[in-house]
């Protein structure tokens, strides 16, 4: 098996040492770095790829447009351009960053960056042995679904779509 080094962070995430992800400890560990990104079509619906089952983690769950972890010796900007070409096949799209959330601070699992891009046209290539399918949701029909079956999302989704509206909301884009 592959070595997929990241690395490990104190709580003012400065990296202090490396796990490979493939080690059994790593499920445990809250001080790594991880990605997040929703991606928002013209007509203001939000990306949303369900997990394929044959996932390590999280199968069959609904999850942000693109989602990762920060490989060791890389940065979060350079994580997030890589997670959202490997696993949409998007390159040369801007994203923003608009939120940071701390595990020793916040109930979140991992250290984790969120970012936002805008996109024109529906996604038709993607990584279909990582994603079972992509649908498209208004902010209403997400908020519904997390509402009505939260077990069917990773953790923290709520929080970082709550992150999502209100810097939509106070940058006048919602």
């Amino acid at each position: 098996m592959k070595l997929e080094l990241i690395d490990l962070v104190n709580e003012n995430d400065e990296v202090i040492g490396v796990i490979d992800r493939n080690d059994k400890e790593f499920i445990n560990k809250k001080n790594v770095r991880g990605i997040a990104l929703f991606l928002i079509t013209k007509d203001n619906k939000i990306v949303v790829p369900k997990r394929s089952s044959n996932r390590r983690l999280f199968p069959n769950y609904f999850d942000f447009s693109v989602a990762g972890m920060v490989d060791s010796k890389e940065d979060y900007k350079t994580a997030i351009y890589r997670e959202t070409k490997e696993e949409l096949l998007l390159d040369n799209i801007e994203l923003k960053e608009f939120a940071y959330f701390n595990p020793y601070k916040e109930n979140v699992p991992i250290f984790l960056k969120e970012y936002v891009g805008f996109i024109k046209n529906e996604i038709s290539n993607y990584d279909k042995d990582g994603i079972a399918n992509i649908s498209y949701l208004s902010f209403e029909e997400l908020n519904n679904l997390l509402k009505e079956s939260p077990q069917l999302f990773k953790p923290c989704y709520k929080l970082s779509l709550n992150a999502l509206e209100n810097y939509l909301k106070n940058n006048g884009i919602l």
